[in-house]
């Protein structure tokens, strides 16, 4: 099942070791497959993950499906120059239709959801994203009422966090730093200390999500 090329992932898709794994993808030479298939594995084997791009270095990406555990398939959506394009299918594990959306460069032109009994339920959106407490005004206040640049630098600090399921902030990495370590170390402490986020939703369920935020000062 596994091999050299076997790299293993926790359940925030970041590197870990196999006893701290959930799944595992497997790395591959850079080929020129055409089109490229990026698959991650459940630790039992059974494919959990699959994105299909248009060539090896994931460019363009045309379809990505998820499975449940027990391999039944969860949800396949389309793609057309990296943007939802097409169907946008979610189905219950008894293989029942859950949702059905149409999209057109990456714009939703109708979508409909159903419930396990087959009848039509109240729509709902795929995803929604997490939410600072008061929105994204407060969010920028209070990094501006947090961050201490005591030197007036004028410079740019890349945070990367997770956002889980709790809307907890954890795993604190900046990704571009300053030359100044106090204002590195103020950015950190404004993120550690942030109050709980509204978590994100996939599919109607809490999630925890990765965020990336850039900052200019």
């Amino acid at each position: 099942m596994y091999g050299q090329d076997t790299i293993y992932l926790n359940i925030k898709k970041q590197e870990v070791l196999k006893t701290d794994a959930v799944y595992y993808k497997i790395h591959k030479p850079t080929s020129k497959q055409s089109p490229f298939y990026y698959r991650i594995y459940l630790l039992s084997g059974k494919l959990k993950f699959e994105t299909v791009y248009k060539n090896s270095k994931k460019q363009q990406k045309i379809k990505h499906s998820a499975w449940y555990d027990s391999g039944e398939l969860y949800l396949e959506i389309n793609y057309k120059k990296d943007k939802v394009d097409g169907e946008f299918l979610a189905f219950y594990e008894n293989g029942s239709l859950k949702r059905k959306d149409l999209y057109k460069k990456g714009k939703l032109l109708e979508g409909n959801c159903w419930g396990q009994d087959g009848n039509p339920i109240p729509y709902f959106k795929y995803e929604q994203q997490p939410k600072f407490q008061g929105g994204w005004k407060e969010f920028i206040s209070y990094l501006k009422n947090n961050i201490s640049n005591p030197y007036n630098l004028s410079t740019k600090i890349v945070v990367k966090f997770f956002i889980d399921c709790k809307g907890e902030v954890t795993d604190i990495q900046l990704i571009q730093e300053s030359n100044d370590i106090n204002l590195n170390s103020s950015v950190i402490a404004a993120i550690m200390n942030m109050p709980n986020w509204e978590p994100a939703k996939e599919d109607g369920k809490t999630v925890g999500v990765w965020r990336t935020l850039p900052l200019k000062f």
